[in-house]
């Protein structure tokens, strides 16, 4: 087994989609249903604005004064009526930006035959590309074109299925992607999202991909 320690150093999940990443900066991914007030944030990405990715609550355990948003237009007219006047980056898919050290591609994030995502949201998944490696957070999808040519070391997996891919087609996808480590999540927080026990199923269905469950 490849030691991965580098690419994982600073690499936390939090429940449902929400991600932290402690590398040259604090940057978190639709943190939910924290327990703590770390008030630590720099950055905060936003992937949409349903209610387990665009958390008030949530955002308010991790800001500080200077913390900076990463969103789309209609999240930040959220973050404007929630926050007032935070500084936001308002991006669309195909962007690319800088947050300090950090560099960020925006990509499209959508379902194929299912409601909940369509892509004329202009939703967005992220590539954060750090001194360590590469993460790719896409949001709530389906296996996507985008999803599968992603440029990335680390893909974070939505698996718990009804509203993004389930943990067959997440494993099928990885799998064709190949990434140098992939991480489930989006399952087992929420009734209808799937449960615990999909992050095992999930890795027992990778070949020639290492995956862990966090």
């Amino acid at each position: 087994m490849t030691d991965y320690t580098v690419l994982l150093r600073g690499v936390k999940k939090l429940k449902q989609a929400g991600v932290r990443l402690e590398k040259e900066h604090v940057i978190y991914i639709d943190p939910f249903q924290l327990i703590t007030e770390p008030h630590d944030a720099d950055y905060v990405l936003i992937t949409h604005a349903h209610h387990d990715h665009y958390s008030p609550d949530d955002l308010r355990r991790v800001l500080k004064e200077d913390t900076v948003f990463v969103a789309t237009a209609d999240v930040a007219d959220k973050l404007a009526a929630d926050f007032g006047d935070k500084k936001v980056h308002i991006v669309a898919p195909g962007d690319m930006l800088s947050i300090g050290a950090a560099a960020v591609d925006v990509l499209p994030s959508y379902n194929l035959g299912k409601p909940f995502h369509p892509r004329e949201n202009n939703w967005v998944g992220y590539i954060v590309r750090t001194g360590d490696g590469s993460y790719y957070l896409p949001g709530d999808c389906d296996v996507t074109p985008e999803f599968l040519a992603a440029d990335a070391d680390v893909f974070f997996v939505p698996i718990g299925g009804t509203y993004t891919m389930d943990l067959e087609q997440a494993a099928e996808a990885v799998n064709q992607a190949r990434p140098k480590l992939v991480i489930p999540f989006h399952y087992g927080d929420l009734e209808g999202v799937g449960v615990r026990e999909d992050g095992e199923r999930f890795l027992a269905l990778l070949k020639d991909v290492e995956g862990v469950v966090l």
